[in-house]
């Protein structure tokens, strides 16, 4: 390479020294940063005699130096002559900057060590990054800026920490807020508008809903009609919590307000995000069909792709649905479906609502425990603990080490406590109830009568989400059988069948304690005793999910087929009763006599 270039006549050699700062050369930003109108015939010359550089499309409009020999070129051009050196890929910057290509703009502005310009490029790009998805991309070309010139880009300072929350960043996204606060020098700031979009968000991505939700309220009243960016994220915030305190119809008027401010702010996530919880709503409501069309619906109408979709942020709007749509699909007993939706799920990296991933989490845990597959729970529980260490989010192991405790049959129960009545439930409770883990463990260790007054306190609070109030329900119809109150409770599971029936969703009764198929049967025997013509359906609802329970039990059977030899289904069920302190005529009345009879 160095032959070839001293074979060069000085002018050829400046000319490839001045191109050599180019990742992409054009003859029109050739003869801008050279001055030399003979730019076209000089590049098509050396291209012929394959001199190192090659023309990229067929046009002959683009051209590329070979990475050796512009290693070469840049290596000498900057040491001897570096004032130029700078000097051209200003030049570049500014070409590529009038032309519109601003990644290439900001790449050379860097390379020419021209702050302003770095800055301007940025603040003109910024937002374009984050709509786009392409957050790391964002944090990469700004992590060398000082502190104290991004104090004076408000706009700019805003949009990371924005990014820094939807990537997790809360340490990070923490220390830039502190920025806005620098009242000593920047007083300014503390009044511009973003920086009231910026606590509710952070105390979001925190797992602080409820805390958001005041920040959010305090902060929309400040905020003018017109700031798009800044208002919809914190109305529909609002709207989150008020779905949390089953305040329903309040809820979709925010979310509709910020679907709005959305469409108007040519906000493609956000809207992805505003129907993803739509879609929700109907979930929560029981109407599981309408939820499955609307999620299906997301990312696909013309409306969609006037907002810019393409192939690329499409796969982040399918992440954005991923948890919650799967969520669906796994309480209608349809796991192909959820299988397909959980591979966007992504470890819930891209994830800023910490329900989503924790509910992510949840059902790749129970799908590796319904195929008893050890492996794949132990490699859910490291993601989950690494995760939660990193995003300081200790909700998410501390839930997903208590669904693999719950998994063993033979599990070490914790001391339980006196569950503590709240009327407000995060999305994963409404969802998965996992907050009813330690009731139901109650039930079983002699405290069904505490468990009992919590769940009554559950029922009269949250009827209007008919899958809550089912799975609670049935848990209450499980301690009214541990108290030996055996018409109540098939009083109370029948109430929570009857609720079940309109919506599709089973895994609320094939997921809860085998004690429940005990009581089904029961229930069967009480009902046929009565007689009554309205009991039918019932009865053959009943007998569907023994179906359902039975061909889960089949496959499970071959699934815990191997080399070592497993216990069997009954013998598993000896020891769970074994466990809750069953005398010896108990486990034979409720495992033996029925397969007798």
């Amino acid at each position: 390479m160095s032959r070839f270039f001293l074979q060069q006549d000085p002018e050829i050699q400046q000319f490839l020294l001045q191109i050599s700062v180019l990742r992409k050369i054009n003859p029109a930003l050739v003869i801008a940063l050279t001055g030399n109108p003979a730019a076209q015939q000089i590049l098509d010359v050396i291209s012929q005699k394959g001199l190192f550089i090659q023309a990229i499309d067929e046009q002959r409009t683009w051209y590329r130096v070979h990475h050796l020999f512009r290693d070469f070129l840049q290596s000498k051009f900057k040491l001897l002559q570096p004032d130029a050196y700078q000097q051209m890929h200003s030049k570049a910057a500014e070409w590529f900057k009038q032309q519109r290509y601003l990644m290439e703009a900001i790449y050379h502005a860097q390379q020419a060590e021209d702050q302003q310009l770095i800055l301007s490029l940025l603040n003109s790009v910024c937002r374009e990054l984050i709509l786009e998805g392409r957050h790391y991309t964002f944090l990469e070309l700004v992590k060398q800026i000082p502190d104290s010139v991004l104090v004076q880009n408000p706009n700019l300072l805003y949009d990371i920490i924005w990014t820094l929350v939807l990537t997790h960043q809360v340490t990070l996204a923490n220390h830039y807020l502190q920025l806005w606060h620098s009242v000593d020098q920047h007083e300014t700031l503390l009044q511009h508008e973003d920086q009231l979009g910026l606590a509710p968000l952070i105390a979001v991505l925190e797992d602080k809903l409820d805390v958001a939700y005041t920040f959010a309220q305090q902060n929309l009243a400040q905020l003018a009609s017109t700031a798009y960016f800044a208002r919809a994220p914190l109305i529909g915030i609002v709207g989150l919590y008020h779905i949390c305190l089953g305040q329903m119809s309040e809820a979709r008027k925010l979310l509709l307000q910020t679907r709005i401010i959305y469409l108007q702010g040519h906000n493609l996530y956000g809207v992805a995000m505003v129907d993803c919880i739509d879609a929700l709503c109907d979930y929560l409501l029981g109407d599981l069909t309408l939820a499955a069309e609307k999620f299906a619906q997301v990312g696909q109408s013309e409306e969609y792709r006037k907002l810019g979709l393409d192939d690329d942020n499409k796969a982040a709007i399918m992440n954005i649905l991923s948890s919650f749509k799967a969520d669906l699909y796994y309480e209608m007993n349809q796991m192909s479906q959820v299988e397909s939706a959980l591979m966007d799920f992504k470890g819930g990296d891209h994830l800023a609502m910490p329900d989503m991933v924790v509910v992510g989490y949840i059902l790749q845990m129970r799908l590796a425990t319904l195929h008893q597959d050890q492996a794949a729970i132990q490699v859910c529980l490291h993601q989950a603990h690494t995760r939660s260490s990193q995003w300081s989010l200790p909700r998410l192991a501390q839930t997903i080490q208590a669904y693999a405790q719950q998994a063993s049959p033979l599990s070490a129960l914790a001391d339980t406590e006196q569950a503590v009545f709240q009327p407000y439930l995060n999305f994963t409770h409404l969802l998965r109830g996992d907050d009813l883990m330690l009731v139901r463990q109650q039930i079983f260790m002699g405290q069904a009568e505490q468990a009992k007054e919590y769940l009554s306190q559950q029922l009269a609070f949250f009827r209007i989400y008919p899958l809550r109030f089912a799975r609670v329900q049935i848990l209450f119809a499980l301690a009214l059988y541990q108290l030996k109150q055996h018409e109540q409770a098939f009083d109370a599971l029948q109430q929570a069948l009857e609720t079940l029936m309109p919506t599709q969703a089973v895994r609320v009764i094939l997921d809860e304690d085998p004690l429940i198929w005990d009581m089904l049967n029961g229930l069967s025997q009480y009902l046929s005793r009565q007689k009554q013509k309205h009991t039918v359906v019932l009865l053959e609802y009943i007998q569907q999910l023994q179906k359902l329970n039975q061909a889960e039990s089949s496959v499970e059977a071959l699934i815990g087929s191997s080399g070592l030899e497993a216990l069997s289904k009954r013998e598993i069920q000896i020891l769970e009763k074994l466990s809750r302190g069953c005398t010896d005529a108990e486990i034979s009345e409720s495992i033996f006599c029925p397969s007798i009879q």
